[in-house]
């Protein structure tokens, strides 16, 4: 919880602790929690936020099944991939709509709305 700590040991060459699935597990429970800078800071330190979970799930779609707009641009913008399927076949935008949260298609293409 110390922001500014984290980030000057990043600049310097710090990197965050554990392998992929831990941190995108992570990023996916602090989506679920809507924690929103807590993901910009991690994927500014490094973690892919286009990686998924166990079941392939990223924390943006976790973001959107949980109508958390704001994270779900906030990801979009930082570059992570809208197009990431889970094991189910499904991509986020998907799990979006099928929780009722009809975004129009500027939030998916990253343009604010």
């Amino acid at each position: 919880s110390h922001r500014n700590v984290a980030a000057l040991l990043y600049k310097r060459g710090g990197k965050l602790g554990g392998d992929d699935l831990t941190l995108a597990s992570s990023l996916c429970a602090h989506a679920r929690s809507g924690r929103l800078e807590t993901i910009e800071d991690m994927v500014r330190s490094g973690a892919n936020p286009s990686t998924g979970d166990y079941d392939g799930r990223t924390a943006l779609h976790v973001a959107a099944a949980e109508g958390n707009k704001p994270i779900v641009q906030s990801l979009l913008a930082q570059g992570c991939r809208a197009d990431v399927m889970d094991r189910w076949g499904r991509t986020p935008r998907q799990d979006a709509e099928h929780a009722g949260h009809g975004w129009p298609d500027s939030v998916w293409e990253g343009r604010a709305t």
